[in-house]
């Protein structure tokens, strides 16, 4: 009897520690669903929240730059008194150096050159933009404007160059509305556009660069905006520009001249720069002094991005920084360089059938760079392959190049054949992808990668849901049959006290 009433006690204890184990777990699924679900499918995704989705913003936080510049050997870079900098390789999108690179900060003017992104890519420089309604009445008194009025009529060219060189304010809310109907329109297609340049953490509300909280941008979002912008020559003939005279129209009775307020395009001026090629300054009291700026040497195309800088120091920093980036970098065309990536290294392609035959040759495409510290050459740096099927430009490899595990360009590799065009013919299955991970790494962790990439597009908390509705129900079928148990010594028990 002692050993029934034993095992029935450790049954009800066990099942009460169930019990309670269980209301736990379920309220830490609950609680994970509600506060975390929603970040962690972002996050693994790769999704980023869009401008209708309430964000924290964080102005003026610090972040690291390790997330950029890995490699332990990188030139040291200079001494920057700006809040946050940015200094891009243009080809190849690779940061040279960076203090704060995701720190939000209010942008100031410089928001104005994704204004000028926007009408370049939407309208023609002889369209015409009429002055009208939210376009001259949305902007408080005492901001930088060429005095637009009611029904004034400019070319967008003439726009441009007010909104690029002199960062009128008027101009900027003509042109969104030119373009969107409505500033709040506009504002949504910046967003929309900053996103697909690649930046992250950046949320325009308006075409100018007006203070307001929820508008703000980083150094690095700025750069990669920039990187959009100087791909269209006009951006630079006019961001470069240092004298231009608006002329009279069918509101303006006289011409107005006006000069470029980004210093470092003047000869004359202490800031010039010989390589600055083009860019846009920005300044309110909340911003500080904002500036991006594009300049090339030798083949080197780098932007800047220097923000809430204190007077003064905005052109020191850049000028730093661009010193610092071509007098310890160099950029190195693939295309021309590359000799590793040959049909004769088998090693890397090894199939007898193709390594014989002499009608097949394979080329890397032109505009392929890669940026490394001075003195590395290009056979030093460590190389991963990932094979491509049905490539649209005709590719059927890629290559990232990695100096010291970072990140330092790409290239593509396309075969051409004499006989037929394309990668027809080549055996994908016996080439597969190059792995960076150890053998003993992949087996390990092979499970729970594929779990992870089989649901990271789906929304995490409906799997913590099923997971709780499905432990849950585990749990219920384990007490039921522990009560079970334990009603049945009980019945012995009664059954044997009556005997």
């Amino acid at each position: 009897m002692k050993n029934y009433d034993d095992y029935g006690r450790f049954l009800k204890k066990t099942g009460e520690y169930i019990r309670k184990f269980m209301v736990v777990c379920c309220v830490l699924c609950l609680i994970g669903g509600v506060t975390g679900g929603q970040v962690l499918t972002a996050y693994a995704s790769g999704e980023k929240q869009t401008s209708d989705t309430k964000v924290k913003v964080e102005i003026g936080k610090k972040t690291s730059a390790s997330a950029y510049i890995r490699a332990k050997n990188w030139p040291k870079g200079p001494s920057v008194e700006s809040a946050s900098a940015v200094l891009m390789e243009v080809n190849t999108g690779t940061v040279l150096y960076a203090k704060n690179p995701d720190t939000q900060m209010y942008p100031a003017s410089i928001t104005k050159i994704m204004t000028a992104l926007l009408t370049l890519e939407h309208s023609k420089l002889t369209d015409t933009v009429v002055y009208e309604g939210e376009a001259i009445n949305a902007l408080p008194p005492g901001y930088v404007s060429v005095g637009a009025v009611e029904g004034e009529k400019m070319s967008v060219e003439e726009c441009l160059r007010a909104l690029l060189m002199y960062s009128a304010n008027d101009v900027a809310n003509g042109l969104a509305v030119h373009d969107s109907g409505t500033i709040a329109e506009f504002a949504k297609k910046m967003n929309a556009r900053a996103e697909e340049a690649g930046a992250k953490n950046t949320h325009f509300n308006n075409p100018s660069g007006l203070h307001e909280s929820n508008h703000y941008t980083t150094a690095y979002d700025m750069c990669r905006i920039m990187r959009e912008c100087i791909r269209y020559d006009t951006f630079n003939e006019i961001a470069g520009d240092r004298i231009y005279t608006l002329k009279a129209n069918n509101k303006r009775k006289e011409d107005f001249t006006f000069a470029a307020k980004h210093h470092m395009v003047f000869p004359t001026s202490p800031d010039y720069y010989e390589y600055c090629v083009s860019g846009k300054t920005g300044y309110t009291s909340e911003a500080g002094n904002t500036l991006i700026t594009y300049a090339e040497k030798d083949g080197m195309k780098l932007v800047c991005c220097v923000m809430k800088a204190g007077s003064g120091v905005a052109y020191s920093d850049t000028k730093a920084l661009f010193n610092y980036g071509f007098d310890n970098f160099s950029v190195v065309d693939v295309s021309a360089e590359e000799e590793r990536f040959t049909l004769k290294d088998a090693g890397i392609f090894a199939s007898k059938d193709m390594a014989s035959d002499t009608s097949f040759n394979i080329t890397i495409p032109e505009y392929c760079y890669v940026v490394l510290p001075s003195g590395t050459g290009l056979n030093k740096v460590d190389t991963d392959i990932r094979y491509l099927k049905d490539a649209e430009d005709g590719c059927f490899a890629e290559i990232d190049y990695k100096y010291e595990d970072m990140l330092v360009g790409s290239a593509r590799l396309k075969m051409s054949s004499t006989e037929s065009a394309g990668t027809e013919g080549f055996d994908f299955d016996s080439h597969p992808e190059s792995e960076t991970e150890s053998a003993a790494d992949a087996e390990t962790g092979s499970g729970l990668k594929n779990i992870w990439n089989q649901t990271r597009n789906i929304d995490v908390r409906i799997v913590i849901a099923v997971i709780a509705v499905v432990v849950l129900a585990a749990a219920v079928c384990i007490i039921t049959v522990i009560r079970g148990k334990d009603d049945r010594i009980r019945f012995d028990k009664k059954h044997r006290r009556r005997r």
